[in-house]
């Protein structure tokens, strides 16, 4: 008797199931990707506030965190007011220091609102207290909106940061 070789129909509904269940995993898990990468990334923008507000208090300079939402991007300068400020140096790529979301590591990461009383920028002064981009101390707690409800949030009195989800 020639015996045919091939799949019986269970073996191939039982390899269409396991298919199936990898591709659910699989799409959960790239769904969580981008929550994972916003924690990631405002765990970032924290730091940077941390740093921004001690270099503030160790120069005793004025130093300033500038959010842009139209293009995912935040600048740290050092000045004592808007014109005669100018951009911080990042301690490791020894240029300027600017940090882009939604590329890379942040990709799909994107900054929604900025909201330190009513502006997109924070300045700290010698005493580490954060201040509106008028030099005036903050109303209201600052907050830097991202993506998958992620917050990272300025206490206005203590400076205090902290990353809400």
């Amino acid at each position: 008797m020639d015996s045919e070789k091939g799949f019986t129909l269970v073996e191939v509904v039982m390899i269409i199931v396991i298919l199936a269940v990898l591709a659910v995993v699989a799409s959960v898990r790239s769904a969580d990707l981008v929550g994972i990468r916003a924690g990631v990334a405002a765990n970032r923008i924290r730091e940077d506030i941390r740093y921004a507000q001690n270099a503030a208090s160790s120069n005793h300079l004025r130093t300033w965190v500038v959010f842009d939402v139209s293009t995912d991007t935040y600048r740290l300068y050092q000045g004592e007011d808007r014109r005669t400020r100018s951009p911080m140096t990042h301690p490791l790529t020894r240029g300027d220091y600017v940090v882009r979301l939604n590329e890379g590591e942040y990709s799909g990461v994107e900054i929604l609102d900025v909201d330190f009383t009513r502006k997109d920028e924070v300045a700290f002064d010698s005493m580490g207290t954060p201040h509106d981009g008028k030099g005036k101390p903050l109303g209201a707690d600052g907050r830097v909106s991202l993506t998958s409800d992620v917050d990272v949030v300025v206490n206005r009195d203590t400076g205090v940061v902290r990353v809400e989800r």
